[in-house]
């Protein structure tokens, strides 16, 4: 049976909750100078802080958004390589 990346690597539980104490927010600065680009790039490579229910172990997963992130910068990066090779 294939080990879940979404567990507790201390004791395998997969029941967890956020764990918001230092909570990171988006940059305006990085919005306004670079637009949806710089928050496509800040998502897709950030992890999210959580703790195990049954252990109180603390963790980092990738969220959905995270992942979703990831897929739109390679389709994105695709796209522009696709584009300059095909010149």
């Amino acid at each position: 049976m294939e080990e879940s990346s979404r567990c507790c690597p201390a004791c395998k539980s997969v029941a967890f909750t956020r764990d918001d104490t230092l909570r990171e927010r988006p940059g305006i600065l990085g919005f306004l100078l670079f637009g949806w680009v710089s928050l496509i790039f800040s998502h897709a490579f950030r992890k999210q802080d959580v703790k195990c229910s049954a252990c109180e172990h603390r963790f980092q997963v990738r969220s959905t958004g995270s992942i979703l992130c990831l897929v739109i910068l390679v389709i994105l990066l695709v796209g522009i390589v696709v584009g300059l090779l095909g010149q």
